[in-house]
């Protein structure tokens, strides 16, 4: 076989390998009703409960998830929290907002999402001062949840990018 061929064989390979999607992603849109759901401390009984902690007094984000899904991730923890917890969490979310967080280099302004899996289906919420989360889907109702981050808009928006 010439080099040409062998050539063409691992490029045509590398092109379908590459093009070949191995989970689906979800996505967020923001949403009121999420926002005065977990500022109220309302939990969806179908949905399980995991923190992000960054520091702090209260959760940096709050995922819920329904229990259909499994989640795998090694920043997210598995929660179950009071209505205690809740109300304390709120109040901090509340007097803090727009406070600006060393950490990420941006003003936290909390919002709720809801969390759409692919083929727009409402599977979850998100709840944070961070507005960029990836979740990738995967075979046997798995989501990879990585950590949230600000988005580039968060940082446009305090003047850390040119426009």
């Amino acid at each position: 076989m010439s080099r040409y061929a062998i050539f063409l064989l691992f490029l045509s390979s590398l092109i379908s390998g590459g093009c070949t999607p191995y989970t689906q992603r979800a996505r967020i849109t923001q949403s009121v009703d999420v926002t005065r759901q977990i500022r109220l401390g309302e939990m969806n009984p179908d949905y399980n409960y995991y923190l992000y902690w960054n520091g702090g007094f209260a959760p940096t984000a709050i995922l819920g998830l329904d229990k259909r899904y499994s989640i795998q991730s090694n920043f997210w923890k598995a929660a179950n929290p009071t209505e205690q917890e809740w109300k304390k969490w709120s109040q901090e979310y509340t007097s803090t907002r727009g406070h600006f967080d060393d950490y990420y280099g941006v003003n936290m302004f909390y919002k709720g999402y809801k969390v759409l899996a692919p083929g727009s289906a409402e599977v979850g919420l998100y709840y944070s001062g961070l507005e960029q989360i990836t979740f990738k889907f995967h075979d046997n109702d798995v989501v990879e949840v990585y950590p949230p981050h600000p988005s580039s808009q968060q940082f446009v928006r305090h003047g850390f990018y040119e426009r």
